[in-house]
């Protein structure tokens, strides 16, 4: 991993005082120089590690209400990637890539002398793990993909074109969050069912005190591939590839109310060998599925991890 000449902010601790619902002790860690947040609850002696990766434009906040049932049977891991949550932030948007928060899981992961983890992906926690995933196996006993996607090809294959409405909505999207000031209110509100009361929008606020705080929240929609050019399309086509011959269990979750990655889920399964594979089909949740059915997914999956034990 190379390091930035970009100026690097902190977010005071202020900011994430008597936040609703998140009352977790935190824990710190460097990559690079930048501090890492992460939270670490439950066992440290449980056989597995349930490691929570968030997305855009969120942090480890986004699982709260999983995090106190997952960790009465397992050790969980939330992290926030570098620009988000509690993390040190490039005050740049050209400081992040995909690359850099691939770096940033593995060097956790090496840190923390993390084995047999079970990966809770969504949303750029996916493309993000999936990389890693590929690059070292050996340490993931399990994934489990909600609501996101993996862009092995170019644009026009991997989102069908039919869906016009939400390509035109997320490269809209795309441009504003790269060139302007943006309401998280409305991007997390807009992809919930549930109605995300002040308190609670405040968490999601938290990090951003002004706009400043904003470049890695800016940066991951243009680091979307939706050309065949991208630069990091041949690691995610890697990546794919490797899913295709990946022997250890997989849960598939995804919601009935995020039409952006609606079909990934089928994506996945048709790409996963299919002896290894648990579907639920989670209802009435948008795209942040945390937000919406946060204790249903976390039932789900420690019913699924208790089942690779029979």
């Amino acid at each position: 991993m190379s390091f930035s000449t970009s100026k690097i902010l902190r977010t005071p601790e202020q900011q994430f005082q008597n936040l609703a619902d998140f009352d977790y002790e935190p824990n710190y860690l460097t990559v690079n120089g930048m501090r890492i947040h992460y939270l670490d609850e439950g066992p440290r002696d449980s056989e597995i590690t349930v490691m929570l990766l968030h997305g855009q434009p969120s942090w480890s906040y986004l699982y709260r209400h999983m995090i106190p049932l997952l960790a009465q049977h397992y050790r969980v891991i939330a992290f926030d990637f570098i620009g988000f949550g509690r993390s040190d932030k490039y005050a740049s948007v050209s400081d992040y890539s995909v690359q850099l928060h691939v770096d940033t899981l593995e060097s956790v992961v090496e840190q923390l002398h993390l084995e047999q983890i079970s990966l809770v992906m969504q949303d750029w926690g996916g493309p993000t793990g999936l990389l890693y995933l590929e690059r070292q196996p050996q340490n993931v006993h399990s994934i489990v993909l909600m609501n996101t996607l993996l862009a092995h090809s170019g644009y026009l294959q991997w989102w069908p074109l039919s869906n016009w409405r939400n390509n035109a909505t997320f490269l809209a999207y795309r441009w504003m969050t790269r060139f302007t000031d943006f309401k998280l209110s409305a991007i997390f509100q807009s992809s919930t069912v549930k109605k995300i009361s002040r308190e609670e929008m405040a968490g999601y606020y938290a990090p951003f005190p002004d706009q400043s705080y904003q470049a890695a929240a800016r940066a991951w929609p243009s680091l979307v591939p939706i050309h065949r050019r991208n630069k990091d399309l041949p690691a995610m086509r890697k990546a794919w590839q490797f899913l295709g011959c990946w022997q250890q269990p997989v849960l598939i979750m995804f919601s009935d109310q995020d039409p952006f990655t609606r079909c990934w889920g089928l994506n996945f399964s048709q790409q996963l060998p299919a002896q290894n594979q648990t579907q639920v089909a989670i209802k009435d949740a948008g795209h942040f599925l945390q937000e919406d059915q946060g204790p249903q997914l976390a039932h789900n999956i420690i019913e699924f991890l208790q089942a690779q034990k029979g």
